[in-house]
């Protein structure tokens, strides 16, 4: 067995489903008292610590953020021009990158101690929830009307993905510029709502260079699971074409038998 990322998600206290409207968990490196940045409300940018019943809204002005990272030990976020910003102790924004524009939702990556954005382009606008979870406490997201609706009727609806561009940022040290990345080479990018890691290749059985692997689900409950199963794709860099992970059997050998 080999431990390829490591993601984090809300639960019930009881029962075993992921806490709807968040988008994304990080535990916060080098922070006391077990805290956590979260992206929820499909861009608000939250802060918890154990013990806490409100969440700690940082930056109430922005609600533009689309993923977290731990990167050389420090929280980033990016928010969708796709600029991304070091989270300080003291809860603010320290500019870190010049943003990207383009494409409709941005994932952070790290790959071979280098830091990529994974810019997916969508065949329509990204949808935002009818009923935005204002005010946001722990309790509130547990009693919010969403829950008791069906997820795969709010999900239904969702933007499919129709092309994908990489970047590599470079020259950190200057404040950072972006380059585009033409090919991955032998490395895969798994990109998923909660977790998003690079592999090689050539290390693990099935997969193939050149690729990302991902799902079009914005939801933590639904997302790994979907990209395990049939509703993940692979998009291929070099031909820029996306399949269904379950049209090739050499791809889903890597998933199976499905982890418990």
């Amino acid at each position: 067995m080999v431990e390829l990322g490591k993601a984090y998600a809300l639960r019930y206290t009881k029962g075993s489903g992921s806490i709807f409207g968040i988008n994304k968990v990080i535990v916060a490196p080098n922070f006391k008292d077990c805290s956590i940045f979260m992206v929820y409300d499909e861009g608000k940018l939250g802060f918890a610590q154990i013990g806490n019943e409100k969440l700690t809204l940082i930056n109430d002005q922005i609600s533009d953020y689309d993923d977290l990272i731990v990167y050389k030990g420090q929280p980033f976020v990016i928010n969708k021009l796709g600029q991304i910003f070091r989270i300080n102790s003291s809860l603010e924004l320290v500019p870190f990158s010049p943003p990207i524009g383009f494409g409709c939702r941005k994932n952070l990556i790290e790959c071979c101690g280098e830091l990529y954005v994974v810019d997916r382009y969508l065949d329509q606008q990204d949808k935002k929830s009818q009923e935005p979870l204002h005010n946001a406490s722990f309790n509130f997201f547990l009693r919010h009307p969403l829950l008791r609706r069906g997820r795969r009727i709010y999900d239904a609806d969702r933007p499919k993905a129709v092309d994908f561009k990489v970047y590599k940022l470079g020259d950190e040290e200057l404040g950072g510029r972006w380059v585009e990345v033409k090919s991955l080479g032998d490395q895969a990018f798994f990109v998923s709502v909660d977790c998003c890691f690079s592999v090689l290749a050539t290390e693990l059985e099935g997969c193939k260079g050149n690729c990302i692997y991902f799902t079009d689900s914005n939801d933590i409950g639904f997302a790994s699971r979907e990209l395990l199963r049939s509703d993940g794709s692979v998009f291929s860099l070099e031909d820029r074409s996306i399949n269904w992970l379950s049209s090739s059997p050499v791809y889903s050998q890597m998933f199976w038998p499905l982890p418990a």
